[in-house]
């Protein structure tokens, strides 16, 4: 699936990405995007990017998250 749905928002998803990686000293044929899997609450999905909450703290906003460029993002699956 190439777009999370509206109504995954709040829930724990999958998403694969593929990374945008650095190569130094390397031969040509190894040069690729990395591919990744990210798990965490879906936040925000929207044109620009997704944002994953992997961990809250307390009653507020405060937490940790991981912001993905929505380009990168190849497919989202529910988690749980």
């Amino acid at each position: 699936m190439r777009n999370a749905p509206k109504k995954w928002t709040g829930k724990i998803v999958a998403v694969t990405w593929l990374d945008p990686s650095g190569f130094i000293n390397s031969d040509l044929s190894e040069v690729k995007l990395s591919p990744c899997v990210s798990i965490g609450r879906l936040i925000c999905a929207d044109a620009e990017k997704v944002i994953l909450q992997t961990a809250k703290y307390d009653d507020s906003n405060v937490g940790d998250y991981t912001v993905i460029v929505r380009g990168c993002c190849v497919d989202f699956k529910l988690a749980v």
